[in-house]
């Protein structure tokens, strides 16, 4: 039933960058080939158990939804993960990883019947269950409760649960009447919506919270369609139905949102669930409907295929939002919905059918596929090549070939599952087989990102689930088991032969620099498809020498260059006998030299040629004979540079510090000093230094009179105290002070400055007359007023100096008593003379 290709590539390579050929070549899309079995799981129990529906999530990882009886061990490894049903059936959902491991199993069911029928997973992993039940269940499958209760003990009632990624629950809402109501599908949207359908009966609230949303069944039992938000709030519930039996079977959202569902009606039906009308009318009893709602549940379109009793069970959507519907018919129908007719023909009691119609609703194809007994299709869907699978049972033998050619595949039991690829224009790309001697049916398939189809259904006593010409037997323990399988469409990679020089750097991205046979890689095509290549390398080694040449004169080398000088850098690459590279290292040695001796010397140079040179020169040469008997050349270069000397003239006072660092007292000529000129040559520098010095800076004081000893000079008196104050006017050799005080004199003379120690000046005493003293002076200290009380003093004489004896301001004034002397001097402390006939006397004040 299916031959597995091993593809051998052998790319020889000789430089390690061409490894990029092999990247390229894997790039390739996966060529046509029959898909292969990857693995296949089952439960064990004592009683009974089913997979009803399977579902893929993001992180590849497949859900299934079924019912047991008895005790269940739901791990398909080595460990036991048991779980026991409380009644005849009970509700179960197993998660698996890719590669069939055990992640985690719940169950929930009361003392009724209880039974899923639909599994969807959304973007965050979260898995969605519904079906139907009764009585009372607990729909926690945790440590804590959640129970919901149906209508009537004897009714089913439909129930969607949500568990997390981890199988918590997170809710449960139910929804139903005294009658029989039940979930047939789920699916999600992009931002987590639910919807669900199935069929109900009598008046259904299908608002599960607080509010009211009722619908009524205008027969025995309506199809139904109900929005919910991810937290499983309300958001909208449409009904469609006749006076007979109508069911909603499956439910897909397709890419734009829109809601596109299947099922069966009898009679005429409103299939516009609005203020509208869009009236469809079957031929005897259950038509194909397919309907197409926007994501707020508004009427698009709506088709009916088939004839008497024809089933549609499962519908799917491709990347084109085209449509493919899938089921059961038993007697001849028209599947084109349109205005022109396309009948089949079933061969047997009953064929099953698959359907393609566009977005529209428009019809682009149909087959059927069965024979001469009981045959159906459970479950469609697509993968993103556009290719698109079913699945479900078939009894004795079944073409499954829909075109004109042939592909007969023989049940052993009473019924087979099988799997059917067609491309996306209806033709028969490879059908395969799962069965033993007993009933085996598959329920429900899907495809993941990868393209690996993943199937769930039953299987009794000994069934081989390989669908190829392999063979993988399933033991059945209890009357029937639930299967869960693996399908892989890729072709599954092959040997990659390389033949590679020191290293290389493949697919992986590792750097090998040995023989491997061990490493593998798994690829992935833009179509999906991943394969595994494994490596058969081979190295080979280059190998290098050294080519050692001594040469008298220029020497040309094997790559055709002519080197005239010492090389130890020049490659040049041959080709070993393995292929690989042998690189050869020029080592070349010029013996014949040529060198130039560049010279800088100071006013003559005498040389090996035993010539004195006093100019530059750069043409001499001298040639002689090396130990290896060739020509050694040796040119001179000569760049002479001049000695100098200069004479550096200094005056100075007193002393003088000089270049060398010796500081000179007296004039002198003897001193040199050597410098190095521009040229790199000696500069000698002489001294030429004149000492000049002041002649006497001594005073000689005389009464009240100072006179400087140095003669012949420049002078500046200077009060000594706090601060030294220059005497404004003291410029003469000899200076007279007013007050008693320190003095001393600036000179300047031949060129130097020199300044005198402070000499005491006592000369002066000042007497005190009358009544008039400093305490007639006030206020003391002052701002900017004083006054003076003069009583019966007459030409008084006011004057007013700095400590230092400079005269500030004087003014006479003819009589008293009292006298307002204004001032504007800075602040400071100054001196007050008041001098009236016999009366001569001086105060401080201060001035702030």
């Amino acid at each position: 039933m299916q031959i597995v290709i091993h593809q051998s590539i052998t790319f020889t390579v000789m430089k390690s960058f061409l490894v990029g050929l092999l990247i390229i070549a894997f790039s390739c899309p996966c060529q046509a080939q029959n898909p292969v079995l990857e693995w296949a799981k089952s439960t064990q129990g004592n009683r009974y158990s089913l997979g009803k529906s399977i579902a893929t999530d993001k992180s590849g990882n497949v859900c299934i939804a079924g019912q047991f009886r008895g005790t269940v061990d739901f791990d398909p490894g080595t460990g036991v993960f048991s779980l026991s049903a409380n009644s005849v059936w009970d509700v179960f959902v197993q998660k698996l990883d890719d590669q069939g491991n055990f992640i985690w199993a719940k169950s929930f069911g009361g003392y009724q019947n209880d039974q899923a029928y639909g599994i969807a997973t959304d973007a965050l992993n979260n898995v969605f269950v519904t079906g139907r039940f009764s009585d009372t269940v607990d729909f926690d499958p945790g440590a804590g409760v959640h129970n919901l209760h149906s209508n009537g003990n004897a009714s089913y009632d439909c129930f969607i649960v949500k568990l997390d990624s981890n199988g918590l629950f997170q809710w449960a809402r139910t929804i139903g009447s005294t009658s029989i109501d039940e979930g047939s599908a789920v699916t999600t949207d992009n931002s987590g919506n639910v919807y669900v359908t199935g069929l109900f009966s009598g008046t259904v609230d299908f608002d599960p919270g607080t509010g009211t949303s009722l619908l009524t069944s205008n027969g025995v039992e309506d199809s139904y369609i109900l929005k919910l938000d991810s937290a499983g709030n309300f958001i909208w519930a449409k009904s469609m139905g006749s006076t007979f039996g109508d069911i909603g079977r499956h439910i897909q959202i397709d890419g734009l949102g829109n809601v596109v569902s299947t099922g069966t009606y009898t009679g005429t039906v409103d299939f516009d669930p609005g203020s509208g009308t869009y009236n469809l009318s079957s031929i005897g009893s259950y038509h194909t409907y397919i309907q197409k709602l926007d994501s707020n549940g508004n009427f698009i379109w709506a088709k009916s295929v088939g004839s008497t009793i024809t089933a549609g069970n499962c519908v799917a959507i491709d990347l084109n939002n085209d449509i493919y519907v899938s089921g059961i018919f038993h007697v001849i129908g028209d599947f084109d919905p349109g205005s022109a007719v396309y009948n089949l023909t079933p061969k047997g009691n009953a064929d099953a059918f698959l359907i393609k119609l566009n977005s529209s609703g428009n019809f682009l194809w149909a087959t059927s596929t069965g024979g001469n007994s009981f045959d159906a299709s459970t479950s469609v869907s697509t993968d993103r090549s556009g290719n698109v699978f079913a699945t479900g049972s078939f009894s004795k033998t079944v073409d499954f070939d829909p075109g004109v050619s042939t592909y007969n595949l023989t049940a052993l039991g009473s019924y087979d599952a099988y799997i059917q690829q067609l491309d996306s224009n209806g033709n028969f790309l490879w059908a395969g087989s799962m069965g033993g001697t007993g009933s085996d049916v598959g329920y429900s398939m899907a495809i993941d990102g990868k393209r690996n189809v993943y199937l769930t259904g039953l299987y009794t006593k000994i069934a081989d689930l390989d669908p190829g010409s392999g063979v993988f037997n399933l033991n059945s323990n209890a009357l029937n088991e639930a299967f869960i399988q693996k399908i892989n469409q890729c072709a599954n990679g092959g040997v990659d032969t390389q033949v590679a020089c020191d290293s290389i750097v493949w697919i992986d991205g590792i750097t090998y620099k040995s023989n491997n046979n061990t490493a593998q890689f798994r690829l992935l095509n833009k179509q999906g498809c991943d394969s595994l290549v494994s490596l058969n390398l081979n190295i080979n080694r280059s190998n290098q020498k050294v080519d050692t040449v001594n040469s008298c004169t220029a020497y040309t080398w094997i790559n055709g260059v002519t080197y005239s000088a010492n090389n130890d850098t020049a490659r040049y690459i041959l080709t070993n006998s393995t292929g690989c590279d042998s690189i050869i290292r020029l080592n070349l040695k010029i013996n014949s030299s040529q060198r130039t001796e560049r010279i800088k010397a100071c006013d003559s140079l005498k040389w090996i040629d035993g010539i004195t040179y006093t100019e530059d020169n750069d043409t001499s040469q001298i040639t002689f004979i090396n130990s290896l008997g060739c020509d050694s050349v040796v040119k001179l270069d000569l760049n002479l540079g001049r000695s100098s000397s200069s004479v550096d003239v200094a005056t100075a006072c007193n002393q003088y510090t000089w270049l060398d660092g010796n500081t000179y007292y007296a004039s002198t000529e003897a001193p040199k000093y050597i410098l190095t000129n521009s040229g790199g040559c000696d500069s000698t520098v002489h001294l030429d230094l004149d000492i000049k010095k002041v002649s006497s800076d001594e005073i000689l004081v005389k009464d009240s009179i100072l006179t400087s000893q140095a003669t012949n000079a420049n002078y500046q008196w200077l009060s000594c105290g706090v601060e030294t104050n220059r005497i404004l006017g003291a410029n003469e050799r000899t200076y007279t002070p007013v007050l008693n005080g320190n003095y001393q004199v600036v000179i300047t003379q031949n060129g130097c400055i020199d300044t005198s120690e402070c000499i005491p000046l006592n000369y002066y005493v000042v007497p005190v007359y009358g009544p008039f003293n400093c305490k007639s002076i006030y206020p003391n200290p002052s701002h900017d007023r004083v006054y003076l009380e003069l009583g019966d003093l007459e030409n008084v004489e006011i004057s007013l100096y700095s400590l230092h004896g400079e005269l500030i301001g004087q003014e006479r004034v003819e009589a008293g008593p009292v006298h307002l002397l204004n001032l504007e001097l800075p602040a400071g402390v100054y001196l007050l003379r008041v001098n009236s006939g016999n009366l001569n006397h001086s105060c401080r004040l201060e001035i702030n």
